[in-house]
């Protein structure tokens, strides 16, 4: 194998598989890191290839190259209109870090885009190997067995690491494998299934066939466990569809009505295990009142995952209404989703936010606007068209392989309604979908060796990229990553976090945890020289940050807070009417949010301006009656005032409301709530 098959196919067995624990989110920016090191190989090989093809081309010769190049394959034409469209949004998005190098959490900015459309080119253009379809699926199918093997271990309660984030369903832990949720775990099955039933039917070898046939048993009843709704529908749409495509393909290649009836009767046979033992051995586990109450909740619109996606789905469609032609910015959904976030998500999800819409055609339409929600949507019709043709017109083995596809694909189709892509599953998408296009359009291999010269640039060029997008992100994202286990606001806390920042002075991230970090430092200090200084430096901190993603509303309250903090500190040597302007203009970003009205209400306590304070204390308190916190602001502002009986009353009934695990406001509150008691005594003992 060459070293771009080898660069490939690696990417398709490994993505699925890798995970670090050394960075601040353990999967899926891993796996979007080894998915741009291995894209930016494969770029640097075509770069050196196309060089070299251009050595004595003349424009016009050049021009005309490419012209043909795009009207022999409209689906790539599609994808660079997807990448154009996702350039634009990016130069024009209310957050550019992220749109480039992609959403904490997230990770599908420009470089996952650029790197998933490489995979499909490079796929492409190996499909005139006949080694290359099934290399592919069986890198493939590797990943998979690695991914179900570790849910395995997992489901059995051998997992060598504790995890403390995972998605849960009535106290119980679903597995996520290597994938990081479960599921991206069920999505991958769902699509793998379809190209496991081709390698089991033509494998040539018993052995061979026997291992794909385990594999699927094997990974049927951990998509079962996954609990994922989205994925148990993908996989039946996927089967359904190889299903369909198969028994065609195989009816019309068959030399007789006999060899396909026994084809057919042998598919059903296996077909009818794989679901009895997919749906019916988990429900002989300790798993069986979870899974039925799953099922149950397929269709019931009520369940509150369902109603956290119907407020995604509006928000997403009010982001594309709002901004209808480059939407609000590739991979800019999660810093545009307070803005949108409604108080009754607050109930389903406290305090929770989204990179995601949760169904792929809101999010390109939220994130890229119309012209890439049209890309989109002509990308969908080609792929399908190609396998369709494929599936017609191919010869036999082509309809066989591209009914394996059309399975995985629809699959992959479905599961997006409900869920997103990630690089897991986008790489194994286009692989899928370049075999696909260069199969139909019967492409031979051009067999150009670059000279060294030629090398050296593109490989150059690529390993330029490589520090940029790679290598510095890597770095911050771990040297973050020690910081954050580091107590908050303490010294080794905020020097990793200082680090961090500087590495990527681009990332906002880093810029808003030292400011938060370097905020609880300065409320901590008893020094009033030092407390100054600390809160300098959070002022630098977050101004950054806000100058970075200025649409951030909870940045800028954060901001004001500490300028608030500042005058608390020294009223000499700061501006009370900055720390004003940026609460009112965090309050006009995100005015239902609870978070900002907290840190709203408790600036305005520092500034000493108790009417602000109350006015923003009520509104959280009326927008979110059952939250604690904004009645102990309350309950501290008639304190202020010199009113202890109400100041008690308050805060009894502050004491008897969700905290959401804020201990030290509670025992704040407490405290006041001595406090009013005691002033209550002095008085009455002044009385007498």
């Amino acid at each position: 194998m060459t070293p771009r098959e080898i660069i490939l196919y690696g990417l398709v067995a490994l993505v699925p598989v890798v995970f670090y624990r050394g960075t601040t989110e353990v999967f899926e920016f891993p796996k979007t890191e080894l998915l741009a090191t291995g894209a930016l190989f494969l770029f640097g090989a075509s770069l050196a290839c196309a060089i070299e093809e251009m050595r004595g081309m003349g424009r016009r010769r050049l021009g005309a190259r490419v012209a043909e190049l795009l009207r022999h394959d409209p689906l790539g034409a599609s994808i660079l209109l997807f990448l154009l469209s996702a350039t634009l949004s990016a130069f024009a998005s209310i957050r550019p870090d992220a749109s480039v190098f992609g959403a904490h959490e997230s990770e599908a900015g420009l470089k996952t885009a650029f790197a998933t459309a490489i995979v499909y080119f490079t796929s492409r253009s190996l499909a005139s190997d006949p080694r290359h379809f099934p290399r592919l699926v069986q890198a493939a199918a590797m990943g998979l067995g690695a991914a179900v093997s570790y849910a395995g271990l997992q489901l059995a309660g051998l997992d060598p690491f504790p995890w403390t984030r995972s998605a849960t369903l009535g106290g119980l832990r679903r597995i996520p494998g290597t994938l990081g949720h479960a599921n991206h775990l069920g999505a991958t099955i769902a699509m793998t299934l379809p190209v496991l039933a081709w390698l089991a039917a033509e494998s040539g070898n018993p052995r061979t066939r026997v291992l794909w046939i385990a594999l699927a048993l094997v990974s049927l009843p951990v998509l079962a466990a996954t609990l994922s709704r989205g994925a148990w529908v993908a996989c039946g749409a996927g089967v359904l569809a190889y299903g369909l495509l198969a028994w065609r393909a195989t009816r019309a290649g068959a030399s007789g009505e006999e060899r396909a009836g026994r084809r057919g009767r042998r598919a059903a046979i296996v077909a009818a295990v794989l679901v009895l033992l997919a749906f019916l051995l988990p429900l002989a586990t300790p798993l069986r009142p979870e899974l039925l109450h799953r099922f149950r909740q397929i269709t019931d619109l009520s369940a509150p995952s369902t109603q956290s996606r119907i407020h995604l789905w509006r928000a997403g469609i009010r982001m594309a209404m709002e901004r209808p032609v480059l939407g609000v910015g590739t991979d800019a959904y999660l810093t545009a989703f307070p803005r949108y976030r409604a108080p009754d998500y607050w109930q389903i999800e406290w305090n929770g936010t989204s990179a995601k819409a949760h169904n792929e055609l809101i999010q390109i339409a939220a994130t890229q606007g119309a012209l890439g929600f049209i890309a989109a949507l002509l990308v969908i019709l080609f792929a399908a068209r190609t396998v369709l043709d494929l599936a017609r017109r191919g010869d036999d083995t082509t309809r066989r392989r591209a009914a394996a596809v059309g399975g995985a694909l629809a699959a992959f189709a479905i599961q997006d309604l409900a869920s997103f892509t990630v690089a897991s599953t986008g790489v194994l998408a286009a692989a899928l979908v370049g075999w696909a296009s260069g199969a139909k359009a019967r492409l031979t291999a051009t067999g150009v060796r670059p000279r060294r010269a030629a090398t050296a640039i593109g490989m150059g060029a690529a390993a330029i990229l490589w520090i940029v997008f790679v290598l510095l992100p890597w770095l911050a994202d771990t040297t973050a990553a020690r910081a954050l286990k580091a107590p908050e606001g303490s010294p080794e806390r905020v020097s990793g976090l200082a680090a961090a920042a500087t590495l990527t002075p681009w990332d906002a991230r880093y810029a808003s945890d030292l400011g938060r970090s370097l905020l609880t430092q300065g409320f901590s200090e008893t020094d009033t020289e030092r407390k100054r200084a600390v809160f300098d430096r959070t002022f630098a901190a977050l101004e950054r940050a806000t100058w970075l993603s200025p649409r951030d509303g909870e940045l800028h309250a954060l901001l004001a807070r500490a300028l608030a903090a500042r005058h608390s500190a020294d009223p000499s040597g700061s501006s009370a009417d900055l720390a004003r302007r940026e609460f009112e203009r965090a309050l006009a970003l995100e005015p239902e949010n609870p978070n900002v009205l907290e840190l709203v209400a408790q600036g305005y306590l520092d500034l000493g301006l108790t009417q602000e304070a109350h006015g923003a204390a009520l509104r959280c308190a009326n927008l979110f009656p059952g939250y604690a916190l904004p009645m102990a602001d309350l309950g501290v502002v008639a304190l202020l005032e010199g009113r202890p009986q109400a100041a008690a009353d308050t805060l009894t009934l502050a004491l008897r409301r969700n905290w959401h695990g804020q201990e030290a406001a509670e025992m704040a509150a407490k405290e006041n709530y001595v406090a009013a008691l005691r002033e209550m005594r002095l008085r009455e003992a002044l009385k007498k």
